[in-house]
C-alpha cells in the first residue's frame, strides 16, 4: 500500500515482487525484479514505452459524495443513448463502485464514505456529439434539470449549436452539433 517512506516522502506499491508489484519514493524504485525478470528502469515511462504489448484499458473514474454513484450511473443509463449500468460492486460502508457505459464508453463511479473539501469540477466536461439540434436539445434539457447552465445552447461562435451545464450530481456536461 501507499504510506509515508523513511525520508518522508511517498512510497507506494507499482511493481516486481511476488504480486507483480514493486515500491517506489519519490519517483526511485526499492526493489527490482518485476515482470519477466526485467529491472525497472531509471522512469516508468521508459518501461512502458519499450515494453508495452497492448494499450491499458482506460476507464473514466468518478468519485460522488453522499452515496450518489449508483444514482447518477442510472440516471445517465436512462438519459444518455448507447448507455447502460454494467455492475455494482459493495466496497464497505455503504458505499458502492459502479462500473457503467456512457455513449457506448466504459466508465466506473464510487461512492466516497469521507467527505472531502473537494468534490466535482466544471473544468472537466463529458463532451456529447449530437446529430442534430434537436438531440441536443433534449439531452440538454434532461442534463441541465436540477444543475445548473454554463452556458445556453445556442451558436456560441465556435459551434453554431452547444451548450454546458452541469447535471445534478455536479458532473459538468459539454454538447454540441457534429461539423
Amino acid at each position: 500500500g501507499a504510506g509515508a517512506g523513511a525520508g518522508g516522502g511517498i512510497v507506494g506499491r507499482v511493481w516486481g515482487g511476488a504480486s507483480g508489484m514493486g515500491t517506489f519514493s519519490g519517483g526511485t524504485y526499492l526493489s527490482a525484479p518485476g515482470p519477466r525478470g526485467i529491472t525497472p528502469p531509471e522512469h516508468p515511462s521508459a518501461f512502458h514505452a519499450a515494453e508495452r504489448t497492448r494499450v491499458p484499458d482506460l476507464r473514466v473514474h468518478i468519485t460522488f459524495q453522499r452515496h450518489r454513484a449508483a444514482d447518477a450511473a442510472a440516471f445517465y443509463a436512462t438519459t444518455v443513448p448507447g448507455s447502460s449500468v454494467d455492475g455494482r460492486v459493495p466496497v464497505g460502508d455503504g458505499a458502492e463502485l459502479v462500473r457503467f457505459t456512457l455513449a457506448g464508453r466504459p466508465f466506473q463511479a464510487a461512492d466516497s464514505p469521507p467527505i472531502h473539501a473537494w468534490d466535482l469540477s466544471p473544468a472537466v466536461s463529458m463532451y456529447l456529439v449530437c446529430d442534430t439540434p434537436a438531440e441536443v436539445d433534449v439531452l440538454f434539457a434532461a442534463l441541465s434539470d436540477g444543475g445548473r447552465v454554463y452556458m445556453p445552447v445556442g451558436d456560441h461562435g465556435f459551434n453554431p449549436y452547444f451548450g454546458w451545464c452541469e447535471d445534478r450530481f455536479g458532473v459538468s456536461w459539454q454538447l454540441a452539433v457534429a461539423g
